[in-house]
């Protein structure tokens, strides 16, 4: 190594010339060196450290759009179809009250007509018209509670269009859930209830019965009228009570579809087919009442619910059927 003051040559190992005494660059050099060699030691490690972590550590990445059966629900609760359903049944709330108290009314005004058009005593009329205003606040009663039910299963469909339209690759089952606690309440309710129409026609039947031998034929005829509407009012009650466990068992489906992205069950037909024949009924129905606006209105709107209300139902079968049909699930 030379010195750089006087250029005389000095040993690798010294650190000051041997003739003027200059400290020489050795130091600076090793120390250059050294810190050089600092630097890149980091940066070695590093990129091992990076190498080791990419290779043990793979990265997941979330999917940005839902998938499979999920895909599917989102579908068709985002649908025109579901929208106009929902807004439909909005407008159904706000006049279930109303209307079947109207209906009520309407019914038993119909039904003395009858008797009345029939020549039956007046007498007898009066005791039957008492016996059916003791049935009265009962199937009153019932109707406003299927109402406070109606407002909760608005709300429940409400939740369920939102969460569909959401641009979130899942669909959380809160309107799914609230929409099968109010069939399951709403099951068991029907079933309570049915017993106590029993209970109460059966005792209006003994009551009637016993005034048969005073009044003859003419309270026969109404024991026979009053049989035959008992019979009538619990087989609807019956086929409701079905209708209530089968959209519990589609509903509980459809959860387990959403929470799992695999096809779990299906929607049941029998609702469907109970909707589109409830529809007819109600087109029917709506014809006889358009001169009670309440019932008229409320008609019309709930024939066109149940019908799109059927027809969401069984397009949402045909689009499980297809994606089960083309993963070949069992």
């Amino acid at each position: 190594m030379f010195c750089r003051k006087c250029g005389k040559e000095n040993s690798d190992e010294a650190k000051f010339c041997a003739d003027c005494g200059e400290k020489l660059v050795t130091e600076i050099v090793e120390k250059t060196k050294e810190s050089g060699e600092q630097a890149e030691a980091p940066v070695e490690e590093a990129a091992a450290e990076t190498v080791t972590e990419d290779i043990s550590k793979p990265v997941y990445t979330q999917p940005t759009e839902a998938t499979g059966p999920v895909a599917i629900l989102k579908k068709i609760g985002s649908s025109s179809l579901f929208l106009t359903m929902t807004i439909l049944n909005t407008v159904i709330v706000f006049l279930s009250v109303f209307a079947s108290n109207s209906g009520i009314r309407q019914l038993y005004h119909n039904l003395l007509k009858a008797l009345y058009t029939m020549g039956v005593d007046n007498e007898v009329v009066y005791r039957f018209e008492r016996s059916l205003y003791s049935i009265g606040p009962a199937t009153f009663m019932y109707s406003l509670f299927l109402s406070v039910f109606a407002i909760l299963v608005c709300i429940g469909l409400w939740i369920c269009y939102v969460t569909a339209k959401n641009k979130a690759p899942i669909f959380k089952t809160g309107g799914l859930t609230l929409l099968k606690v109010v069939q399951i309440i709403s099951l068991v309710s029907c079933c309570l209830l049915m017993l106590l129409v029993i209970v109460i026609f059966a005792i209006t039947a003994i009551v009637l019965s016993s005034t048969v031998a005073y009044y003859g034929s003419d309270m026969v005829t109404v024991w026979i009228a009053l049989a035959v509407t008992a019979f009538i009012t619990l087989i609807l009650m019956l086929i409701d009570v079905i209708f209530f466990a089968k959209i519990v068992t589609s509903l509980s489906s459809a959860i387990k579809t959403a929470r799992t992205n695999k096809v779990v069950g299906n929607a049941s037909a029998f609702v469907g087919i109970f909707l589109f024949i409830s529809a007819f009924f109600e087109a029917f129905k709506a014809l006889f009442t358009l001169i009670t606006p309440a019932l008229g209105i409320r008609a019309i709107i709930n024939c066109a619910f149940e019908v799109i209300a059927g027809i969401v139902i069984f397009k949402y079968r045909k689009e499980i059927k297809m994606f089960k049909t083309k993963n070949k699930i069992d």
